[in-house]
């Protein structure tokens, strides 16, 4: 009954994007779980380890208990398994009983505030007991600190079609998490506005649900935590040996923009401002 309650509880936290500077790496990309029932994937894989862990918020006086906290098996040569608990007064939580084999990959998020703040980790060789700290801040809808601190474009051929891989490094100089709620987004900018050339096709991004089309358009409003983030978008053009134009206006400038030709591939040529 127990465990039932922390799964209704938790269930608000599928689809929550592991992207946080702090969490892991900038070069990592954000990774989105599936949207899915907790009641419908079986429990994590058992095993020796446990996760203990706490929530901790920017100001020491905010409310750190009840929050619902997840954490997301994906082993290989297995379906995934899925667990929710909810944290302590003092915003500790822990998943005990559970696999350490290093291959399984697993995804711990939390909630706060409509946002989704996670990190992604593997148990080393005998670790029996992982230790997270999950830092949580309140949002702002003034995306005036968010900046493209690098845009890198590469090219290049494979079989029938040219692929384009457009990786964006997002800041956020600000100490909060930068999120535009849908209710204010009339008539303002997003963070980041993205149009793929025409004919473009097979688009792929990590972005999930935090990614909204307008058009030909794909608009990224959040959510930003401080310090980096990096945004990818893949996608190819289908017809090989033809010239296209890519045009990227960004709000904020880019304080460094790389072009990367493959072996093979197309050549491209740069114009407009340094």
């Amino acid at each position: 009954m127990k465990r039932r309650a922390h799964r209704a509880a938790a269930l608000a936290l599928l689809g929550f994007a592991a992207a946080s500077g702090a969490a892991q790496p900038p070069s990592a990309p954000p990774l989105a779980l599936p949207e899915t029932s907790l009641d419908s994937l079986p429990d994590l894989p058992a095993g020796p380890a446990a996760v203990r862990g706490r929530v901790v918020h920017e100001s020491a006086a905010a409310d750190v208990s009840g929050i619902p906290v997840i954490l997301y098996a994906l082993a290989p040569g297995a379906g995934p398994g899925l667990r929710g608990v909810l944290t302590d007064e003092t915003g500790a939580f822990e998943f005990s009983a559970i696999a350490n084999d290093p291959a399984i990959v697993y995804l711990l998020g939390a909630r706060y505030a409509g946002i989704p703040f996670g990190v992604r980790f593997a148990f080393d060789a005998g670790e029996l007991v992982r230790a997270i700290e999950l830092p949580i801040a309140e949002t702002s809808s003034d995306t005036s600190a968010a900046a493209v601190a690098a845009l890198e474009i590469a090219v290049e051929r494979n079989c029938a079609d040219v692929t384009l891989r457009e990786v964006y490094r997002l800041e956020n100089r600000s100490r909060r998490t930068l999120f535009v709620p849908e209710a204010e987004r009339a008539g303002r900018e997003p963070i980041l506005r993205v149009t793929p050339p025409e004919r473009a096709s097979g688009l792929r991004s990590d972005l999930g649900d935090n990614l909204e089309r307008d058009g030909d358009a794909l608009l990224f409003w959040g959510p930003l935590r401080p310090g980096e983030q990096q945004l990818e978008f893949r996608y190819e053009l289908p017809e090989r040996g033809r010239a296209f134009e890519l045009r990227r206006e960004l709000a904020s400038g880019a304080r460094r923009v790389t072009l990367i030709e493959r072996p093979g591939g197309p050549r491209l040529e740069r114009s407009g401002s340094e």
